[in-house]
Order: structure tokens, then C-alpha cells, then sequence
């Protein structure tokens, strides 16, 4: 036993969502009555757990948008019963570059959505075009209820908001062609903000100012880029007309 759990190493236990807490694979196996259903929970859950690992590495998580995630979540319920080896592994990293232009598509339109969704002066409509849907995001935008000031006079993020931040610095990413683990986001900015000059600060892309009554106004600060993610938005949506 003692050899066992020496060798399943980092993949001996997983997270299990439903209770919130870290799980040992030997422990599962270990409530099961019969041999042959310790043995078989022990097996899968190991797989599982292995799987599990590999996508939930730093490396991936730091890069992926919400929607990639969903997608990895997905692709990593298909994974659980494959075994778990380096022709599989090798072969599970071939099909998501086969996913890599999908899953930077959906990282830019999944930003432009949320920049848009709050207000109707974050977008600029664009006459004469043949869809009536074809705007853009504007260079400042307004982003209510991410913000929360407390009775202590502190100013904090709302948590639920952290990674919708992220995810737009990650489709700036994209558009940039810059490493996420390179820049500043606005998340790291607001931090700093918060505890030292309250009311304003700056990211790699943005200009941020935020208020007591939760709203947070972030500006491009270059231009070339807010014209580039305007394109590769309206690009992804097959909103640019003829000759564009």
C-alpha cells in the first residue's frame, strides 16, 4: 500500500467540486465493500485524477478564457476514461492546436461581448452597413458593479468579476501578440490601486479609474490596438462589408 501511494504521487488525489475539498483516490476506493469495486474505483478515479492534473496545470489556466475552460472541462470528461499515457497525452495536445484558432476567436468575442453589454455608450454603431448588428466597442468603456467600496472606506473587486478582467486582458493577448504571464492586468493594477493611490490606476492596456457606486471606466490606451481588437471582433462575427 505504502508503495502504491508512493507511486501515484501528485495524481493520488483530486478536488472534488460538490464538497470543495481535496480527496485521496485510495481513501474513495477504500469505502468500496468488494475487492473487485475497490480495485476498479482505485483505477478510474486514478485515471480521472491524472487527466485531471495535466489540464489543470498553471500553464493552461493562465492562458484559457472562460469559454476555453468550458471546452477543456468538456474535452477532459472525454479524457477520464483514456489511458493515461504519452501517446495520449501527445495526442491530447495535437487536438487542442487543432482548437487553437477557435479558442482565440472565442477570446476576443467573448470580450467584446462584455464590453458592449453594460452600456449603450460603450458601443459605436456603424451606418450604412449591411447588418444592423455591426458595432464597435468604444475606446473608453463603462463596466458597472465591479467595484464594491466597504464601510471601512476601502475599495475591493467584486470577486465574481476577476476573471471577466482577465478574460479581456486575454483576448488583448491575442490581439497583441503579447505573453499573458508578460503583462499587467487590471486585476494586478486595481490591487495595487486599492491599497495605494485609490481612485485611478494603469495596466498594460488600459487607463482605469473606479468609483464608490461600483463602476469601473477603463480607456484604451492605444489606439492601434482598440482599432485591432475592433477588427478581429467584427472579423470573428462576420460583420465586415465587402472590400474591408
Amino acid at each position: 500500500r505504502q508503495d502504491v501511494l508512493r507511486y501515484i504521487g501528485p495524481f493520488g488525489s483530486y478536488y472534488d467540486d460538490e464538497h470543495g475539498k481535496s480527496v485521496s483516490v485510495m481513501d474513495v476506493a477504500d469505502e468500496k465493500q468488494s475487492p473487485k469495486d475497490r480495485h476498479n474505483t482505485f483505477v478510474a478515479l486514478l485515471q480521472e485524477s491524472a487527466w485531471t492534473k495535466i489540464l489543470s496545470h498553471p500553464g493552461f489556466q493562465a492562458i484559457l478564457t472562460e469559454r476555453a475552460r468550458n471546452m477543456m472541462k468538456e474535452f477532459r470528461a472525454r479524457q477520464k476514461r483514456v489511458d493515461f499515457n504519452e501517446a495520449n497525452i501527445k495526442a491530447m495536445f495535437e487536438a487542442l492546436m487543432l482548437k487553437k484558432d477557435e479558442i482565440m476567436t472565442g477570446a476576443v468575442l467573448d470580450a467584446f461581448d462584455t464590453m458592449t453589454a453594460y452600456h449603450e455608450d460603450n458601443r459605436v454603431y456603424f451606418e450604412g452597413w449591411k447588418s444592423n448588428k455591426a458595432w464597435k466597442v468604444s475606446r473608453k468603456v463603462v463596466l458597472p458593479y465591479y467595484i464594491d467600496h466597504w464601510s471601512t472606506g476601502t475599495f475591493h473587486l467584486d470577486y465574481r468579476r476577476l476573471e471577466s478582467l482577465n478574460d479581456i486582458d486575454r483576448a488583448m493577448c491575442v490581439v497583441s501578440k503579447r505573453a499573458y504571464n508578460d503583462i499587467t492586468t487590471m486585476p494586478q493594477a486595481l490591487e495595487t490601486s486599492f491599497r495605494n493611490h485609490p481612485g485611478w490606476s494603469e495596466s498594460t492596456f488600459f487607463e482605469l479609474r473606479y468609483y464608490k457606486k461600483g463602476t469601473l471606466h477603463i480607456k484604451f490606451k492605444d489606439e492601434t490596438l482598440w482599432n485591432d481588437f475592433n477588427l478581429a471582433a467584427a472579423r470573428g462575427r462576420n460583420w465586415l462589408p465587402p472590400g474591408e
